[in-house]
């Protein structure tokens, strides 16, 4: 019970004064900080993906349709494999793997990044913790985006620079570069460097200059994968 309250302890304050709710994950047993974040984290991500599944097929297929890459006959093929019935199964198992996965390879990198470059001193399951408690800004984001999502009936819900368009063009480069500024992402650079000082004891401008050549590095690698699929 008390490792919960705990929990909703720093849950509650990683939105609201991000340094506590560090300074008590920092305090809790070190093996046991990743599961509960995590566990949420993934009830979320699934209950967003099965209720925004047929949504998420259409944007995907506005893309496919918009893009240049592709024929008419191949897009008439695209069109048909799109027809067929969302399973369940096929969303739930990439979402937490993605979860997993990207949990843990984030946790390696930044620990790399910050007892390689920066001289820390830290152990892989705290940075993973630390990467847990970060992504639960995207609770937040799936609890605003959601509904939103379901009331316009609209896979995509801009919270980034792309807002600053007058029309929703998927084809600008531009429109896509601005999609990578999204305000969670932005939150959660933010949260990262809080953490780099919390639990490395680092300085402020070292924080920023260790975590965001990483965080643009992965904007980038999203806005390349995003020009390819369009």
């Amino acid at each position: 019970m008390k490792q919960v309250l705990s929990f909703l302890n720093a849950w509650i304050n990683i939105y609201l004064a991000p340094r506590q709710s560090f300074s008590v994950i920092k305090s809790e047993p070190e093996k046991h900080k990743v599961w509960l974040p995590l566990l949420l984290l993934l009830a979320a991500s699934l209950t967003t993906g099965l209720l925004t599944a047929d949504l998420t097929k259409d944007y995907q297929r506005e893309l496919l349709m918009n893009s240049d890459k592709y024929s008419s006959e191949q897009k008439e093929e695209i069109a048909k494999r799109f027809e067929a019935p969302v399973n369940p199964a096929m969303i739930a198992m990439p979402v937490i793997g993605w979860s997993l996965i990207s949990i843990a390879a984030l946790a390696g990198i930044y620990l790399f990044v910050g007892n390689f470059f920066g001289g820390g001193q830290i152990r892989y399951w705290t940075m993973a913790s630390i990467i847990a408690y970060v992504s639960l800004i995207d609770v937040l984001a799936a609890a605003i985006k959601t509904p939103l999502m379901l009331i316009q009936q609209n896979a995509l819900i801009d919270t980034s620079l792309a807002l600053i368009f007058p029309v929703r063009d998927l084809g600008n480069i531009w429109y896509q570069a601005a999609m990578q500024f999204d305000l969670f992402l932005v939150w959660k650079l933010i949260l990262l460097i809080i953490a780099f000082q919390t639990f490395f004891g680092f300085s402020r401008k070292k924080s920023i200059a260790l975590v965001l050549p990483v965080w643009l590095s992965f904007r980038l690698i999203a806005f390349l994968m995003l020009q390819l699929s369009s």
